[in-house]
């Protein structure tokens, strides 16, 4: 009596199933995890009917470990099973395998809905990559912004003596002078503002 009002109390999934893996007992939590009534589920293949597809064959191997094992064995991983919508829900869990009086061989699961863990691991997991990403290309900005500053400096030199060099070229050498006006010249200084008059320069004069 105690285990039923456990089993029919909590919110964690209670299944049982038999050695051919079809469900014997489900606990009335089912309805509010997956959307079924107890009822519509015993008898059916726990795997078949209710696992995702990609994640059944490691359902099966839990499975095995759970009846090669004499202890309680916890699932490795979270996995999939599907609400009576069609929609996943991750769940996390162990399992039991024990003799019924009559002899035959179950096993007995507890499954939790963590789907809520998992969906916020993975928006985690996403801002961790976005941040990871806007960094990276912060420093290919700084980076960049230090080899335009070299090249620059490199480069002013270049056209410093390229401006010498056109204003020292004699007038005939026509086609060196016409390559080396392309060379665009360096960015002249801003010009001075124009000179105040000096203090008293108006009262002195003529």
């Amino acid at each position: 009596e105690r285990y039923r009002v456990l089993s029919e109390s909590t919110r964690d999934l209670i299944t049982e199933q038999d050695i051919e893996g079809r469900l014997t007992y489900v606990s009335p939590a089912c309805e509010a995890v997956l959307g079924y009534r107890a009822d519509e589920l015993v008898g059916r293949g726990a795997i078949a009917m209710l696992v995702h597809a990609d994640d059944a064959a490691r359902a099966a191997a839990s499975v095995r470990r759970v009846l090669a094992s004499d202890e309680p064995v916890f699932f490795a991983e979270p996995y999939r099973i599907l609400h009576k919508d069609g929609s996943p829900r991750w769940v996390a869990g162990a399992g039991v395998h024990y003799r019924k009086a009559d002899g035959s061989l179950c096993i007995l699961s507890i499954n939790r809905d963590v789907s809520d863990q998992i969906r916020e691991e993975e928006e985690r997991r996403e801002l961790e990559r976005r941040v990871q990403q806007a960094q990276r290309l912060e420093s290919l900005g700084v980076l960049a912004g230090g080899v335009a500053h070299d090249f620059n400096n490199l480069l002013t030199p270049i056209l410093g003596e390229a401006g010498l060099a056109l204003l020292d070229l004699p007038p005939e050498a026509g086609p060196v002078r016409g390559h080396l006006a392309q060379i665009p010249p360096r960015a002249a200084p801003p010009p001075s503002p124009p000179a105040s008059p000096l203090p008293g320069r108006a009262a002195r004069a003529p």
